[in-house]
């Protein structure tokens, strides 16, 4: 399955409203250099970055476009430094309630710690190779089905890591790919400022090897748990695409023939 396969699958089964977007760590200079994408023109953080990517394509970006500290060490841009190790930086910015939990977090939260040129983020559709990690942008009912093809795939996962904080360096993107797993985020204040997302939006990282694993947990739960409604609109955006047809089956779903009490 190629990249726009993947990215029209997603839209087409979540009904998302948002562009299925993915990730690419540019580990050396010449991989930087010779990556076919613009650079970013002006300093500014990852999460707006992302947020422009999605309508103007693929951007490719180093330490020297962020004026985000929290992303450049969690995608490897940059070294710890010992003030955000000791919990100082934390307490600092009051999200903490003394240094001892500042302190925690930092030895906690995922960065990627192997050191990178840079990285490229875009619309999945548009990248000719592999990436990291897809991040996908939605609402609750679409995290929850989410949530249900990994569980078809892989049972109960229960090591999410959620914050509030550091929501699309750490939380959607290197933890998902150190991890090689899928990650949820409820967004973090900073974003919500700098890119102006929906107070109903929430995300969901997923390693970029694990994407087709998703695609067919979604396909395997569909007729199980989807309402007749979204059945119908999943038909016809599957119809609207050159996808492989797949066998939607009304009034089939479990929670019909289960609950019984009031029967």
């Amino acid at each position: 399955m190629n990249n726009v396969e993947k990215s029209h699958y997603l839209s087409s089964l979540l009904d998302l409203k948002s562009t299925v977007i993915g990730f690419k760590f540019l580990k050396t200079q010449s991989d930087f250099e010779t990556y076919p994408a613009q650079k970013a023109k002006n300093k500014t953080t990852y999460c707006a970055m992302l947020k422009k990517s999605m309508t103007k394509g693929l951007i490719k970006a180093n330490l020297e476009n962020l004026n985000c500290p929290g992303a450049a060490r969690a995608l490897g841009l940059m070294e710890i430094p010992e003030a955000f190790k000791s919990g100082v930086y934390g307490l600092n910015m009051n999200i903490y309630k003394d240094i001892s939990v500042s302190k925690f977090v930092a030895a906690t939260v995922i960065n990627q710690q192997e050191r990178s040129s840079g990285f490229v983020v875009g619309p999945l559709a548009d990248f000719q190779d592999t990436v990291d990690v897809v991040i996908i942008l939605g609402n609750p009912y679409q995290a929850m089905r989410i949530a249900q093809a990994y569980t078809y795939h892989c049972g109960i996962k229960k090591d999410f890591t959620i914050t509030g904080n550091q929501a699309f360096c750490s939380e959607l993107t290197a933890t998902p790919y150190l991890n090689k797993n899928i990650n949820f985020s409820m967004l973090c204040a900073g974003t919500r400022f700098m890119a102006k997302w929906d107070d109903n939006t929430m995300g969901v990282g997923i390693y970029g090897d694990f994407v087709e694993k998703i695609i067919e947990g979604i396909i395997g739960t569909l007729n199980s748990v989807e309402p007749n409604p979204k059945k119908k609109k999943i038909e016809a955006n599957l119809e609207a695409t050159s996808l492989e047809t797949i066998p939607i089956r009304m009034n089939e779903n479990y929670y019909l023939s289960i609950y019984t009490l009031n029967k």
